[in-house]
């Protein structure tokens, strides 16, 4: 898996499901502003590797939800 950040091309829609698709963020057609930051996901599965958008709004929202779910005062075992 690789994360990272970068200037948005104008093309990728974001794949957050709860995305409320804020218009500083999204253009008409429902793709990230070019030149707006974004951040990606890069997944390798069976069929191939797989590239998942999302726009500034939702990066906090990513952040939050990755940082409750892998909290290491949450996990088990240490």
């Amino acid at each position: 898996m690789k994360i990272g950040l970068e200037k948005a091309s104008g093309r990728a829609i974001c794949r957050y499901i709860q995305c409320e698709q804020k218009p500083e963020y999204i253009n008409e057609r429902g793709c990230i502003k070019n030149g707006t930051t974004c951040a990606f996901f890069t997944m390798s599965s069976a069929s191939g590797w797989h590239t998942s958008y999302f726009c500034r709004d939702c990066i906090d929202k990513i952040y939050r939800d990755v940082k409750a779910i892998l909290d290491p005062k949450l996990w088990a075992f240490r």
